[in-house]
């Protein structure tokens, strides 16, 4: 099962703290956005305009959502704004000097 939906998201500029947000990629752009991972990227889109909950993330990435466990029951339900992605970055690991 992945840890989907929210994200986190850093906003760039001073004080511009950070939110949570649901990506979907555009067409043609691998879906990084359904399964787990401890990668980091940086994405480029635009916000939709739309509010989206994470049943609706699934289908708009081309997947049936499976069904969801105890604690994910409680919070799918639960809209963030959309944010659509066209192009994205690989950021690589933080090596500890």
């Amino acid at each position: 099962m992945c840890e989907c939906p929210p994200f986190a998201v850093a906003f760039a500029g001073k004080d511009a703290g950070s939110s949570y947000v649901i990506a979907v990629p555009s067409d043609g752009v691998p879906d990084i956005t359904t399964t787990r991972t401890a990668l980091e990227f940086r994405l480029q889109g635009y916000f939709s305009g739309a509010t989206i909950d994470t049943y609706e993330h699934f289908r708009a990435v081309g997947k049936d959502p499976p069904t969801p466990d105890e604690e994910q029951r409680a919070t799918w339900p639960d809209t963030y704004p959309e944010f659509l992605f066209g192009s994205m970055v690989f950021l690589g690991s933080k090596m500890d000097q």
